[in-house]
């Protein structure tokens, strides 16, 4: 039972909170990338950036040192991100549009972006000395971050964050009690502690590629992109990006701590006496064990897994909808296109339950749903199974999901109507200056 030997699940417990304690602390900081970058007209001053997944500061030397408050800004149809300083998001996704576009201003001077001045603590405007851009320098996809690659490693951070604050709350809860379901109980902690240290793993991956083949050449922040600056080779990966090895170490020691306390259950022949009266309070998973023909284990942990995660993720979309319907956000996972992904999420993992829980039905349920005993007194259940409600319910869940996303989708799309400004013709304009 769980409380054999519970100073193990104890210590499982502090290692998965401090592992999901620093996934959310490398969230929240602004020291995944580190580095500096050079004026290319020879100047010699060296700025420094630094910036985390959503801001970041910039100290700008023109001629005096200004530092800048960075956020992260993106265009997901075109798949690039970049830190840019402007206070107001609608003036960013101008900014950016133009970098895409290349009708960038190169006189553009930061007249309008949050500086955080040495000599005072707030946030105030500052305007600095025009430096042209160099005009001739064409924007390219690889001047810029990767906005699949930022949001999935976003995403895998989250998750694991939070599978590990829920693996530390089902650890403590097994230090004083024994939950017989499957997704409860001390052995569901090695399913989430692993699951948590694949996010993580995952996570670092994406973002230490992304590095390694854009970041390390350019910061991604508006003088380097438009050419005015040169950050190539001097950017590194700043300790939020390494927190994530610390994570990994902590899901791998709890593991390895529940699997030291699951061997010495077993080198007691009491303790294996107690295992084996508490397997017994769980019917199903002794059947799944000792009779494989009667459901797919895998498939089965699969289906649990892929419906928490969407019950999870969907709670989420749930809150953002609230917040959203009283307030207006501009921060991409928190403001509409967020509710679109979150909304797209749910859909995600309830398609794998629904595909999983399908596959096992067409391979296992229509043949037989009854134990090994009740077969060999000659009772069957072969093409007498359907799938029942719950089952549907997951369906609706799915599709509930999906109009989410097309009334989002509905409601975004009327909000960024543009009104299109017709450019007056050379004619026209001299015959107006005459005038």
């Amino acid at each position: 039972m769980a409380t054999v030997n519970r100073v193990y699940i104890l210590i499982a417990f502090i290692l998965s909170a401090i592992a999901s304690i620093f996934n959310f602390v490398s969230i929240g900081t602004e020291e995944w990338i580190t580095g500096s970058s050079v004026w290319l007209n020879g100047t010699g001053d060296v700025n420094y950036v630094h910036y985390g997944l959503f801001q970041g500061t910039y100290k700008r030397i023109v001629p005096f040192s200004t530092t800048y408050q960075l956020t992260m800004t993106c265009s997901f149809k075109n798949n690039i991100c970049a830190l840019l300083c402007e206070l107001d998001a609608e003036e960013r996704e101008a900014i950016l549009d133009s970098l895409i576009s290349n009708t960038y201003d190169p006189n553009y001077a930061y007249a309008n972006c949050a500086g955080i001045s040495k000599f005072t603590s707030g946030l105030r405007s500052f305007e600095s000395t025009p430096v042209r851009a160099n005009s001739d320098t064409y924007v390219t996809s690889k001047s810029f971050i990767n906005a699949g690659v930022w949001l999935s490693t976003l995403l895998f951070v989250v998750l694991a964050a939070l599978l590990g604050l829920w693996t530390s709350v089902l650890a403590l809860i097994n230090t004083v009690h024994n939950p017989y379901q499957y997704f409860l109980s001390v052995q569901s902690l090695f399913v989430y502690n692993g699951i948590a240290f694949v996010f993580t793993l995952l996570s670092m991956v994406l973002w230490g590629t992304m590095y390694n083949l854009l970041t390390f050449h350019n910061v991604s922040i508006y003088d380097t992109i438009v050419g005015s600056m040169s950050s190539d080779k001097t950017a590194y990966l700043g300790y939020s990006y390494w927190m994530g090895i610390t994570s990994l170490a902590h899901y791998a020691g709890s593991i390895a701590i529940l699997y030291y306390r699951e061997y010495l259950n077993e080198r007691d022949p009491k303790q294996q006496k107690v295992t084996l009266q508490t397997d017994a309070a769980d019917p199903m998973i002794q059947t799944m064990k000792h009779e494989p023909e009667f459901l797919n284990y895998w498939m089965w942990l699969g289906t649990v897994l892929a419906l928490c995660l969407g019950l999870l993720v969907s709670i989420i979309s749930a809150v953002l909808a609230i917040i959203n319907t009283v307030t207006t956000s501009y921060r991409c996972l928190v403001g509409m296109s967020g509710l679109i992904f979150w909304n797209l999420l749910t859909t995600f993992f309830s398609l794998i339950a629904i595909a999983l829980w399908m596959a096992q039905f067409f391979t296992k349920i229509q043949y037989n749903v009854l134990s090994r005993e009740d077969r060999n007194n000659e009772w069957t259940s072969e093409d007498m199974a359907e799938l029942g409600y719950s089952f549907w319910f997951v369906v609706g869940a799915s599709g509930a999901a999906v109009v989410n996303i097309i009334l989002v989708t509905i409601a975004t799309s009327e909000k960024e109507t543009e009104t299109v400004i017709p450019v007056l013709e050379e004619k026209t304009n001299g015959a107006i200056m005459l005038y």
